[in-house]
């Protein structure tokens, strides 16, 4: 057994322990369309609905993130499995409205290892 599979077990293991936590939020996956009259580019949103777990940072994560991370940014984890069912990759300029009904943007997209899940950095559109 390779490291990936130990390492793909492991996350979906901890992913059921989390199941109970999971709350459906609104993915709006950017689209590019046309260019308006000022030569830039129209973007729409197509909207899914899908199950994610919600974090706030800690004081300490905000403190050490060297000002990457600001007072209000969430952390959401979501499975890849919806992103691989929608042919959808997240990209930054995507968004999402999360359990609170506000928009955030993503700030910082990253997946794990094993290729399971995605972890956010979100902010809170002004």
């Amino acid at each position: 057994m390779g490291m990936r599979t130990i390492l793909r077990k492991g996350v979906k293991a901890g992913l059921k322990g989390i199941g109970d936590i999971k709350v459906n939020i609104t993915y709006h996956v950017a689209v590019e369309g046309s260019v308006n009259s000022r030569n830039i580019p129209v973007v729409t949103y197509t909207d899914h609905t899908i199950e994610a777990t919600i974090v706030s940072y800690s004081n300490q994560e905000i403190m050490s993130g060297g000002g990457l991370i600001a007072p209000g940014d969430r952390k959401v984890i979501i499975e890849n499995r919806y992103f691989t069912a929608l042919s959808v990759t997240p990209k930054k300029s995507d968004q999402m409205t999360l359990d609170d009904s506000n928009v955030y943007k993503i700030i910082n997209p990253k997946i794990d290892p094993s290729g399971n899940v995605y972890f956010f950095q979100v902010r809170q559109v002004e």
